[in-house]
Formats: C-alpha cells, structure tokens, sequence
C-alpha cells in the first residue's frame, strides 16, 4: 500500500511549534519507510478501512494496545503524518530515545502528566494534525481490550477532532508483554468509520468506541 507522508505547520510559539522543532519530517519519512518494509516482511502486515482516516483535519486515531510494535504497526498504514505519546521512560534509552525525538514523540510521566505534554498534543489537533493514541493506556496483558482511560476525553474537548477507531490484530501473539524479539506472526490494522467529538463525548460514547475497538481487533473486552 502506496502512502505519502502530510503536515500541516502549526502555528508560531505553540507547543506544537516546539514539538515539531524536535521532529523532523524528513526523519519521520525515512523512518516510515524502512519500518514499513520491515513490517511488511516479518509480519506480512496488511490495513483495511485506511480510506476512512481523513485526508485534511485534526484526527485522533484511537487503537487498541497489545504490543511495544503497536505504534510502528499503525504508523506504518496511515496515510499522514502521525504522532504519539510515550512514556518518558522511554526517552531515556540510548539511541531509542534520541530516535523517538527525532521523529517528534510527545513524551508523558504516568505518575504526574504534565500540562504541557497535553498542551502539545491539543496544539497539535489545533494544526490539523494526526494522533495516535491508546486509550487503554498501557498493554493488555492477557490480549483483551482494558478500561479505556479519560484523557482521550479532555482532548475531544478542546479540539472537537474527529476519532478513528482502529484494532490491531496478531501483535498480541507477535510480541507479547516479556516476549524477548517480536516473532514473525501475521498482523493488520483495521479501521473503522470516523466518529465525531461528541458522540464520543456523549454518556456511554467512551463505553461504545472500546467496544468498537474490541470489535475491530477481534479481542475480547475485559470485564
């Protein structure tokens, strides 16, 4: 599957401007492209419902969580520029963390989020930008789909993006929580139809979309 790389330039002293000055757009492409054939080879990865993402516009992607591959294997397949949080753990391992900068992660400390990690990714959605998030949190560690946190629902609120579910299917089985190198498993994204701010925002429309996650990836949902 042909994709191109877009961005739109955020405007001037956001925190959008400062995370993107971290990221580079040509280092994301390269990224993307190598991570693509790779994924496209050891797990023979495939996408369905891609058209659904918009071409233009503040979009979150709201996915499922079962792997450390989960973020290549959705970035790989969507047709624009995508961005993510991690933890800020993350950002401390040599060379991974200079390459997660590098590509413009938006890094966050579970214990105290800050302000202006959530200021960064709203600014982003302000741009007309694509985030990537799961919602769950962290990974499943039994392969079914967790409680769906409440952050998601502060961003619906101050940027009315529009929100794609997405289920990944086979990175469970392909790298598990402990697993020590991802196995060569068959895995696919799949993406459902836009849903709109509000009918997440709705009472049960946080309840509904994990549903329609669970549904997408074919994972059960935890009680």
């Amino acid at each position: 599957m042909e994709t191109s790389a877009k961005t739109v330039v955020p405007a001037p002293n956001t925190p959008a401007e400062r995370t993107a000055a971290r990221g580079s757009l040509w280092f994301y492409t390269v990224s993307r492209g190598i991570c693509w054939a790779w994924c496209k080879v050891w797990f023979r990865h495939s996408a369905t419902g891609a058209e659904n993402i918009p071409e233009a516009g503040p979009v979150v992607l709201a996915c499922n969580h079962a792997s450390h591959m989960d973020p290549l294997l959705l970035g790989t397949m969507v047709p624009r520029r995508c961005w993510y949080l991690a933890r800020v753990s993350l950002g401390r391992i040599p060379l991974l963390g200079s390459w997660m900068r590098a590509v413009g992660i938006v890094f966050i400390d579970r214990k105290s989020p800050g302000r202006r990690s959530v200021e960064s990714l709203i600014s982003l959605l302000d741009a007309g930008e694509v985030v990537g998030m799961f919602p769950e949190g962290t990974r499943t560690r039994d392969g079914r789909i967790q409680r769906f946190e409440r952050g998601l629902l502060l961003l619906l609120k101050k940027s009315q993006a529009r929100v794609v579910p997405v289920g990944l299917r086979g990175s469970f089985a392909a790298y598990p929580p402990g697993g020590l190198f991802p196995k060569p498993r068959r895995c696919s994204a799949h993406f459902g139809p836009v849903w709109t701010a509000d009918e997440v925002l709705a009472d049960g429309g946080l309840e509904s979309l994990r549903q329609k996650v669970a549904e997408l990836s074919g994972a059960e949902l935890a009680e």
